[in-house]
């Protein structure tokens, strides 16, 4: 699962002509300072989104940000651990990823009452791209990217004031 926003413009806008008086160094700090503090809130309404009881995929949620070279931009990722498994282990376990695709993107069952002409361990074979009825689907991920990410640029700005009101009292 792949999503991506982008802050609009006019906000962007105001973010470029503050973070014009810092140099590099400071705007990588500003930036991941900014963006941690945006992702600890992102977590907890990504958390709070998931409309069903599974503590293991909610501790599953991970942040990862980091410094792309040359000094081009910060990149941050919110979402699903993989390759991680979840679950007692053994026949129990199942992978993280796996499952939250299953909630947010939904599933779709083999329908009920078609028959595949076949028999034994290959009778789903029969049944590829029959369609069924979507199960689950709470797009999670999209509902917290809306209602998170128009927060983003006031976590900028601040980060901003912060880093003058520090450089101030250098």
């Amino acid at each position: 699962m792949n999503f991506s926003w982008k802050i609009d413009e006019q906000s962007l806008k105001a973010i470029q002509s503050e973070l014009k008086q810092f140099d590099t160094k400071m705007k990588k700090v500003i930036a991941k300072d900014a963006l941690r503090k945006w992702s600890k809130g992102v977590v907890s309404q990504l958390r709070n989104n998931m409309t069903w009881k599974e503590k293991d995929l909610k501790k599953a949620i991970k942040v990862r940000i980091k410094t792309l070279r040359k000094n081009r931009g910060v990149w941050i990722g919110v979402g699903i651990e993989s390759g991680k498994k979840l679950g007692e282990g053994g026949f129990d376990s199942y992978w993280a990823a796996t499952k939250a695709r299953w909630y947010n993107d939904g599933w779709t069952a083999y329908p009920k009452g078609r028959k595949s002409g076949r028999k034994g361990r290959g009778w789903r074979l029969g049944l590829r791209k029959v369609g069924g009825r979507k199960v689950w689907q709470t797009k999670f991920f999209e509902k917290t990217a809306a209602e998170t990410l128009p927060l983003l640029p006031s976590y900028i700005i601040e980060a901003v004031n912060t880093a003058i009101k520090s450089q101030g009292k250098l």
